[in-house]
């Protein structure tokens, strides 16, 4: 993301007119210089998508350690420059990932945490499990890589910004349960997600126990 936010900072210092260039010349030269600012982002997103799916696909055939940043970009079709434009290693590629999944994440969820919903609400579950299957790749994929702790610790951090009151208490119970959905996912994709997401979420949810404070 730092390519496309210099490329939209630098787009965004344009003057609109340019001293001693008549206005007609002067525009055409700024559009000219938008559309070249636009393409680059265009460009630096594709180019993290397509390093993203690769590195997603190789993992699920061989170890993070042994992925050289030659092979994934040739896996990927694009070059070492286009790598180092985006990212500083592998595992900022998962990295960056997993946030934008979350920022994703609380728009889905928003209109329950409007209405109230806590954590262990069938409904709020039901949302996490169907959108931990939809990214199923790239939660197997951190899985595999050793990152499953910090995808415990994203998702309950995403739940203390939600349900946390400061108190030592909630904290746990956000944590212990942060571990609960990482595990219950482990499970339900070694079964080949047979269960819906619905039916899990009653499962899960029906043995959470609530702070008697809540």
């Amino acid at each position: 993301m730092a390519e496309e936010s210099r490329e939209q900072s630098a787009a965004s210092q344009i003057p609109d007119s340019v001293p001693g260039i008549d206005p007609e010349t002067a525009a055409e030269v700024i559009s000219l210089v938008d559309s070249g600012a636009e393409a680059r982002v265009k460009a630096s997103k594709s180019a993290r998508k397509r390093l993203t799916d690769a590195l997603i696909s190789l993992t699920a055939r061989k170890p993070l350690s042994s992925i050289s940043i030659t092979e994934l970009c040739e896996e990927a079709g694009v070059s070492r420059m286009a790598f180092y434009r985006n990212f500083q290693s592998l595992e900022e590629i998962l990295t960056s990932r997993l946030n934008e999944l979350v920022d994703e994440y609380r728009v889905y969820t928003r209109p329950l945490l409007l209405s109230g919903e806590l954590w262990y609400s069938v409904g709020h579950l039901t949302i996490c499990f169907s959108f931990f299957k939809e990214h199923s790749d790239f939660a197997d994929c951190l899985l595999a890589c050793g990152f499953g702790g910090m995808l415990e610790d994203v998702i309950a951090g995403f739940m203390s910004e939600c349900w946390g009151d400061g108190s030592r208490e909630i904290e746990y119970v956000l944590a212990a349960f942060a571990g609960t959905i990482c595990s219950a996912y482990r499970a339900w994709a070694r079964h080949g997600f047979e269960e819906s997401p619905y039916d899990l979420a009653v499962l899960v949810g029906k043995y959470h126990t609530v702070p008697s404070r809540l």
